[in-house]
This record gives C-alpha cells, structure tokens and sequence, in this order.
C-alpha cells in the first residue's frame, strides 16, 4: 500500500473505533457518501489529504504528509467536542511520540503525528440552517519499514 492509503486506512481505524465520539460511527474519507447527502446525520468525522510528500532528507522514502481533519456538527459545542476527541485520539500518538498507538501498518511506519493549524468555521446551509466546521491540520511523519 501507499502511504498516503496507509494514512487513509490508519485514520479510518482510528475514528471508526474510537469509544465514546460524538460522531459515532460517522468518520468519512474525503467527504460524506454521496447516498447520505440528502440525508445527512451530524455529528460527523472527516479526514482528507491536503498536502505532503517525500521530505527527501534520507534515501528512504520519508513521508511528510498533512491531513484535513474535522468534526462537522449541528451545534458548536457538539463540533468542539468532536474537535477535542479527535486531537485527544491523534496528537503525538506516533510510534515515537509519548502515546504510541497509531503506528501505521507492515509497510509503513507513522513516527510522529502533530497538531498544527487548527480549522474553525460556520457554514450557513439549506432552510437558514447553520453547521459548524472545528478541526485542524494533522502533519503525519512516516517511514518505510
């Protein structure tokens, strides 16, 4: 695999076990199924690639990858709340960061995970209806085993 699919698939794995989240078993690669966009339930979940590439500081590949990572919600307290339980789950959860439990798969190693811009905004919806965006930027720092 990839590893920016290792990414996806780890992050997946992530969200989709994480007891207690406000968004429940709503986390989205990319964005919410096209069958659920007129149905949508929030709180949900969603991570999508937003920039990296080989660092190129080793002959090895060295990924250094950037992930868009938020909790979209009908109230803000519910977005914050999703907000925190995603950064609680992921910041410095590398292999070799303090809490090391998102470690990648058998190709690739996820050393660091770090918390960077954060994301915050209101969007204004169908029928005045109004849905918050809190999130941030997560930089993933990999290695081929």
């Amino acid at each position: 695999m990839s590893d920016v699919g290792t990414a996806y698939t780890t992050l997946r794995s992530v969200f989709s076990t994480l007891s207690g989240a406000v968004w429940s078993d709503r986390a989205y690669a990319d964005q919410i199924p096209v069958t659920q966009q007129n149905n949508i339930v929030r709180p949900y979940c969603v991570y999508a690639y937003a920039a990296g590439g080989d660092m190129s500081q080793i002959i090895p590949a060295d990924p250094n990858l950037v992930f868009a990572i938020k909790c979209v919600a009908d109230t803000l307290a519910d977005a914050m709340a999703g907000e925190e339980q995603i950064r609680t789950a992921l910041d410095d959860h590398g292999a070799f960061d303090r809490t090391r439990d998102v470690v990648g798969d058998l190709a690739w190693i996820i050393k660091t995970i770090s918390r960077e811009r954060k994301i915050h905004y209101v969007e204004n919806v169908k029928g005045a209806v109004q849905i918050y965006h809190a999130g941030a930027y997560y930089r993933l720092i990999m290695e081929k085993r």
